[in-house]
């Protein structure tokens, strides 16, 4: 997983900050709004293994992993199964690495964004 802290150097008198990850890997805070439940808060982590990506989403004290996930030019999609409605919840959300978040939909109605936990 990426290390999201900014790195400092300083040379003399001068001091540089390397940019934060500009990939959507990591470990984000998820807030999906209007949901049937109301408002939900939860954690999503996406990694990359080789050329592959992989994640899970947490729903209560369970992880539980994302299907089919794909990162394409900063666009974020996959599925996961919700056991607690009996449904594969889908979702597509788009990374802004000047902002460093993530905005989109689950299941082309319910507005997600997410934010890098730091």
């Amino acid at each position: 997983m990426a290390c999201s802290a900014s790195k400092k150097s300083t040379t003399e008198n001068t001091t540089t900050t390397a940019p934060v990850s500009k990939t959507a890997v990591g470990d984000w805070a998820v807030t999906v709004s209007d949901t049937p439940a109301g408002t939900v808060e939860t954690n999503m982590v996406i990694e990359q293994m080789d050329n592959a990506y992989k994640g899970h989403i947490n729903l209560g004290e369970t992880k539980v992993v994302i299907d089919n996930l794909k990162v394409v030019d900063n666009k974020v999609s996959g599925s996961f199964y919700s056991a607690d409605y009996g449904v594969d919840v889908y979702f597509t959300m788009q990374y802004d690495p000047a902002n460093d978040t993530l905005s989109g939909y689950l299941m082309d109605s319910f507005k997600a964004t997410g934010k890098r936990k730091m």
